[in-house]
């Protein structure tokens, strides 16, 4: 009789153990995550470019945010956006916010979930350069339902 009281309580630990695993596993699986590299060009009488390439990996809440690990300076004069194998919602919204500022100046609304895009900073309806100064700046996504929707972002910058 003590075998099979032993046996059953084994039994159900072990169930909860695979159980607690495994909706571990699942909240993981839809967790939001953002990585990001670093790569310089530099000619030869040119300021150098800087891409700063993010990948964000979006939940399915609807809105996500992550701070790049990497500080960026320089001036911002490109963003390019290109959706993953696993898109997010079509006319999904992104952001890159500096202080809490969109240096991006809405530019990056309306993405399209099948082809590659560039944006130039906007300040009002008109193009600008916003300076960065070892700045944290924060990818932010809006109206995505996907979940583990990727994109890659190309931060493209001039100078130190």
């Amino acid at each position: 009789m003590r075998k099979s009281n032993f046996r059953i309580g084994l039994m159900i630990v072990l169930l909860s153990l695979v159980v607690g695993l495994t909706v571990n596993m699942a909240h993981e699986v839809f967790a939001s995550s953002l990585t990001n590299t670093k790569k310089t060009y530099v000619d030869r009488g040119m300021a150098p470019l800087t891409a700063y390439t993010l990948t964000l990996t979006m939940d399915s809440g609807g809105t996500d945010s992550h701070a790049m690990t990497l500080p960026v300076s320089g001036r911002v004069i490109a963003v390019k956006t290109n959706p993953g194998t696993t898109a997010p919602t079509d006319n999904y919204d992104l952001k890159l916010l500096a202080d809490g500022v969109d240096i991006m100046g809405g530019a990056l609304q309306n993405r399209d979930t099948a082809n590659t895009e560039w944006a130039i900073p906007l300040c009002g309806s008109l193009a600008y350069q916003p300076v960065l100064r070892s700045s944290t700046v924060t990818a932010f996504a809006e109206n995505n339902l996907v979940a583990n929707a990727t994109v890659v972002l190309e931060v493209w910058v001039e100078g130190y």
